[in-house]
C-alpha cells in the first residue's frame, strides 16, 4: 500500500488468499516490518487447515517448508511457479528433454489490446525433481502480439504441481495457470485503481489493514451479489437508496450458492 508509508518506514505491506472460482478474498494478514511475504503466506496458509485445496503461487514462495506445509500439514496440492530463485531446480527443469515433449494443452487470451497463445508441455517428475511431493512439470510457452504496435515477445515460464496426471489434466493445469494470473485483474487491479488504494494515505496502527479488509469486503459482496465489473457495480450502489443494504442482508443467503 504505497500511499501508507511511515516516516522513516516501509509502506504497510499485506498479503491476502483469493479463490480462484469464487473470485473472492479469503483472508489477509500484514507482513511484519522485519520479514517478508514468505513467512507470512505460511501463515495465512494454516488457517485454512480443515480445507482441502489447490494453493497457487509466485516463484516467490516456491519454497520447500511451502510445499510441505500444504502437502503434509494441510493434506492439500500445490501449483508453484519455478523462476531464477530455485536456480538448481529451475536448472534440472530446463534441462529436462522439452524438444521431444509435445503441446498437450493450447490456451488462448484476448483483451488489452494484446493476443496471447498458450501452450503447455507436461512431463511426470516419475523420480522426482528433488523438490518435495512434486508429480508433474510443467513448460509454459506465452506468445504474445501487441496488436497496435505489432510487437511481438515470446515468454517461457516453468511450474510443478504436486497431482498426478490421473488427478490433473492439461487442460486443468492451464485453467488453474490462468485464473492464478487472473488475480492480477480481480483483486489487484480492482483495489488499486477502482479504490484507489495506492493513493490512500492513512498510516496509523493498523488503519492501513482495516481499510483494506473493508475493500476486500465491498468486493467480495458485490461478487456474491453477481457482479463481473466491480467499478460499475460501486456506480449502482452509490446511485441507488437500498443496494447496499441489500447486499448485507442477502449475503448468508447468497453464501452457500456461490461457494
Amino acid at each position: 500500500m504505497r500511499g501508507a508509508r511511515r516516516a522513516g518506514a516501509a509502506a504497510a505491506h499485506l498479503v491476502s488468499v483469493s479463490a480462484h472460482h469464487a473470485r473472492r478474498v479469503l483472508g489477509q494478514l500484514a507482513v511484519a516490518e522485519k520479514s517478508n511475504e514468505i513467512p507470512c503466506v505460511r501463515k495465512l496458509l494454516k488457517l485454512f487447515r480443515q480445507v482441502r485445496l489447490l494453493v497457487t503461487v509466485d516463484a516467490m514462495h516456491t519454497q520447500t517448508a511451502t510445499a510441505k506445509l500444504i502437502c503434509s500439514t494441510l493434506k492439500s496440492h500445490y501449483l508453484m511457479i519455478v523462476k531464477s530463485n530455485q536456480p538448481t531446480l529451475l536448472a534440472r527443469i530446463q534441462a529436462l528433454p522439452w524438444a521431444e515433449v509435445p503441446v498437450t494443452a493450447t490456451d488462448d487470451d484476448h483483451g488489452h489490446g494484446r493476443i496471447e497463445r498458450r501452450t503447455l508441455q507436461i512431463l511426470t517428475a516419475a523420480r522426482g525433481i528433488g523438490f518435495p511431493y512434486a508429480k508433474q512439470v510443467v513448460r509454459i510457452t506465452r506468445e504474445r502480439l501487441v496488436s497496435a504496435a505489432g510487437a511481438r515477445t515470446v515468454e517461457v515460464v516453468y511450474a510443478i504441481c504436486s497431482l498426478p496426471f490421473e488427478q490433473a489434466r492439461p487442460a486443468m493445469i492451464a485453467t488453474w495457470l490462468r485464473q492464478h494470473w487472473g488475480i492480477e485483474n480481480r483483486v489487484h487491479w480492482v483495489r488499486d485503481v477502482t479504490f484507489d488504494e495506492d493513493r490512500c494515505t492513512v498510516r496509523t496502527g493498523a488503519g492501513p489493514q482495516v481499510l483494506a479488509t473493508v475493500r476486500n469486503s465491498a468486493i467480495n459482496l458485490h461478487r456474491l451479489g453477481g457482479a463481473n465489473n466491480i467499478a460499475e457495480a460501486c456506480r449502482v450502489t452509490a446511485f441507488s437508496s437500498d443496494r447496499g443494504l441489500t447486499l448485507l442482508t442477502n449475503d448468508r443467503k447468497t453464501r452457500s450458492q456461490a461457494c
